[in-house]
C-alpha cells in the first residue's frame, strides 16, 4: 500500500508538527509507503528538511520510504543545495512517485 498526501503552504517550523502527525496516523495503520505532493509547497525551510530527513530514516528502518512528487523550481533548488536530493528520491507527479515503489 502505498498513501498519498498533498501538502499546501509552506513546509516549515508551523506546518512540520501536522505533517509529523499525518505520517504518525499512516504508520499506526500500516502504511510505510509514502508520497509527499508538494506541488502546492512555495518554499521548504530548515525545519521541512529536518522533518523529511527524518521520515524517509525512519520509514526506511521499518521497511519503507518516502518521496516527493511534483517539486517546484525553488524546492528543488534547495534540495539541490542542500544535497537533500541524494536522500530522498524525486518524481515529476504523483503516478510516477507511486509507481516507484512496485
Amino acid at each position: 500500500m502505498v498513501t498519498v498526501l498533498g501538502l499546501r503552504g509552506g513546509l516549515n517550523q508551523d506546518s512540520v508538527e501536522t505533517l509529523m502527525a499525518e505520517i504518525a496516523s499512516c504508520k499506526a495503520s500500516g502504511s510505510f509507503r509514502i508520497v509527499l505532493e508538494i506541488r502546492d509547497v512555495p518554499l521548504i525551510d530548515s525545519a521541512g528538511l529536518e522533518a523529511i530527513q527524518t521520515l524517509v530514516i525512519d520509514l526506511g528502518r521499518r521497511g519503507g520510504d518516502l518521496c516527493l512528487a511534483g517539486v517546484n523550481k525553488i524546492c528543488q533548488d534547495i534540495f539541490t543545495a542542500t544535497r537533500m536530493e541524494s536522500l530522498v528520491r524525486v518524481y515529476d507527479d504523483v503516478p510516477s512517485a507511486v509507481r516507484s515503489f512496485t
